[in-house]
């Protein structure tokens, strides 16, 4: 079976993968009163004081690098 992204392409349409990221990076967009800012955190004024601070957590690899690719594309 050949790759269906032309199709995609030529239908306007995201792939399932793209689509689920993009819904979840809109969702960021529209309830960031929801999320704490680092600056909220503490009042240093670092370069990273607009980036969101990851709540406490017990997992691991969310502590690796949950809110790290939201804070990179916002």
């Amino acid at each position: 079976m050949d790759s269906s992204r032309e199709l995609f392409k030529t239908m306007e349409i995201l792939p399932f993968y793209s689509q689920y990221l993009f819904s979840l990076l809109m969702s960021v967009v529209n309830d960031k009163h929801l999320f704490t800012k680092i600056l909220e955190v503490h009042n240093h004024d670092t370069r990273s004081a607009n980036n969101f601070h990851p709540p406490t957590t017990n997992l691991t690899k969310y502590q690796k690098g949950g809110l790290l690719y939201r804070n990179k594309n916002l």
